[in-house]
């Protein structure tokens, strides 16, 4: 697992100054498209970002243009273009810890029967960077991009474990008010992770990321 210093939007408050706020929500469009999405319409982009229409139309105009977005004129659906899909692929392909990492992944995942990962945390979530798979049936089918909630996997549960006091409070603030019905559940997890990180130096989940 892989610590990096990425913050959420609750995070980013108070330095208006220093962003551009049609950066912020350019790339807020481009986030909510999710492994599974085949395509998005304005609205599914609204109910997701929470922007305006016309702010909407707007970005997913010129993202369009620039080639981040591919517009389906017959379905009035977007779906991500080749320049996103480029980044993506340039920020995996140039990734030292993924390099050094995978050769030892795969013997790892053929040796216990499982699946071997690593990820990072992008906002309130855990995504993949790279999955080694065995040949075991039952292996978790995840693939680099692939997203899951934070406290809902072994991998988010040991990064909230790791993180100082501080950093874990702000982490488990933003986490319920996320999903405030919810909010019970959140700490009860993460607490118990870090309960085993403190006993046995390691985070154990099993089944919770679908089990809700």
């Amino acid at each position: 697992m892989r610590k990096r210093a990425t913050r959420d939007e609750t995070e980013l408050e108070g330095e208006g100054a220093q962003l551009s706020s049609s950066l912020v929500r350019g790339l807020g469009i481009l986030r909510a498209f999710r492994p599974g999405d085949a395509s998005l319409g304005n609205q599914d982009i609204i109910a997701r970002t929470g922007l305006p229409k016309a702010t909407v139309s707007r970005i997913t105009y010129t993202l369009s243009a620039l080639g981040y977005l591919l517009y389906d004129k017959d379905l009035g659906r977007y779906s991500l273009g080749s320049a996103t899909v480029a980044l993506g692929y340039s920020a995996l392909s140039s990734s030292a810890v993924v390099h050094v990492a995978r050769p030892l992944m795969q013997p790892l995942a053929d040796l216990t029967g499982a699946a071997v990962a690593l990820g990072t945390r992008d906002s309130l979530n855990m995504v993949y960077l790279a999955n080694c798979r065995s040949e075991s049936l039952v292996t978790l089918r995840l693939n680099p991009g692939s997203y899951l909630p934070i406290w809902k996997t072994s991998m988010g549960l040991a990064y909230a474990a790791a993180l100082s006091p501080e950093e874990r409070v702000r982490l488990v603030r933003a986490l319920q008010e996320a999903e405030p019905d919810k909010a019970a559940m959140i700490a009860a997890a993460i607490d118990d992770a870090i309960a085993q990180y403190a006993h046995q130096g390691y985070v154990t989940s099993f089944g919770a990321w679908h089990s809700y």
